[in-house]
């Protein structure tokens, strides 16, 4: 066991040494996300949810986390990809922007892995539309093409507000 933490620590200053940044791939529908590890807290089966009336149904509503009450938001439904299978998904708990933490559905979550600057391409011209300013760029491993989000984006200023106007502020921020 204190082999394998030595060799999780090596890698670590390793990747702290050099440019690389820290990534968590996901899967949503049949394509690829990522997000920054920076702004993931953890990733959990997917709990009870207790639905809100009166959001938009890519909301699927909140769970408790340790006290915490957070909004979980569907992405493949987000996206127009269907609903993530509630027996099979997980939880992404992430904190957009260092707002509120947001719990993301998704089909699984794949690895976590480095990727150097030269990885991490702008969004072609045809990506550039309003509607998909979530994408932030592309991320090219040699095994897939990741699609890297950009979390504060996911939600609308209108959206947020609406969820942030549901009022769980009886509850301590995310853990």
């Amino acid at each position: 066991m204190a082999q394998f933490a030595s060799l999780f620590q090596f890698k670590k200053e390793r990747i702290q040494e050099s440019a690389d940044r820290l990534f968590l791939g996901f899967a949503a529908g049949t394509q690829a996300y990522a997000l920054e590890v920076s702004s993931v807290r953890e990733i959990l089966r997917i709990p009870k949810i207790t639905s809100l009336p009166k959001v938009p149904s890519f909301v699927k509503g909140v769970i408790d986390l340790r006290g915490a009450i957070l909004p979980v938001l569907d992405l493949r439904e987000r996206l127009g990809l269907g609903t993530v299978d509630p027996k099979k998904g997980r939880v992404v708990v992430m904190l957009p922007g260092g707002s509120q933490a947001l719990g993301l559905l998704v089909d699984s979550a794949t690895e976590v892995f480095s990727a150097p600057p030269e990885d991490v391409l702008p969004p072609p011209e045809a990506l550039r539309r309003p509607q998909l300013t979530f994408i932030e760029a592309l991320l090219r491993t040699p095994a897939q093409l990741y699609l890297l989000l950009k979390p504060d984006t996911l939600l609308t200023p209108k959206e947020f507000e609406a969820l942030e106007s549901h009022a769980w502020s009886g509850s301590r921020t995310a853990p």
